[in-house]
């Protein structure tokens, strides 16, 4: 679902995300699976964003052939969340994640914004992500600086975190990276 999430505060676009997200829920549920069981949309698809956008051509958004596409189904493309953190939010919660069986949604946040003054509006952040009913967010806390340095330096970050796990250190490929929005 490639949108500009929070691009405005207008409905207008939100809506077609949500009622588009029902009518992929209501069409994919009349199919059964092989116990007789009717089969649900996944919004989790982790790493369909970049492989499929490898595949894919030129989307009307302005997204051009073979980039990646937004990093989460529900995720703003890189660049396109002009109106700030609180607006995506706003996007989201309009996008029911209980017709499927989830909605990957990401957002990328400086280390410096985990900090200090900035921590105190983080935690408002993840408060407003609360009352508005978004029930998942994933946040990368690292910034493109970072990733450069690994890719020169790996031997300066054998482990980082991903999720609950600590996992060993690949630093991406420039390829991957291009997607990302930080």
């Amino acid at each position: 679902m490639s949108r500009k999430i929070g691009v405005s505060y207008d409905d207008y676009e939100d809506l077609i995300s949500r009622e588009f997200a029902r009518r992929v829920a209501h069409e994919t549920q009349q199919c059964r699976t092989n116990r007789g069981t009717p089969v649900r949309p996944d919004g989790t698809a982790a790493t369909a964003w970049w492989s499929f956008g490898r595949v894919c051509g030129a989307t009307p958004d302005g997204r051009l052939s073979g980039d990646p596409f937004n990093d989460g189904s529900v995720s703003p493309p890189a660049g396109k969340d002009v109106k700030g953190p609180t607006a995506v939010l706003k996007s989201v919660a309009k996008v029911d994640p209980l017709i499927t069986w989830n909605q990957l949604f990401n957002q990328s946040v400086p280390p410096d914004y985990l900090r200090g003054h900035n921590a105190k509006v983080f935690a408002q952040y993840l408060k407003t992500f609360g009352d508005l009913g978004i029930h998942h967010v994933q946040f990368t806390t690292v910034d493109r600086e970072m990733l450069l340095d690994a890719q020169k330096h790996p031997e300066k970050y054998p482990t980082y975190r991903c999720g609950w796990r600590a996992l060993q250190w690949r630093p991406p490929k420039r390829s991957r990276m291009r997607g990302w929005n930080i």
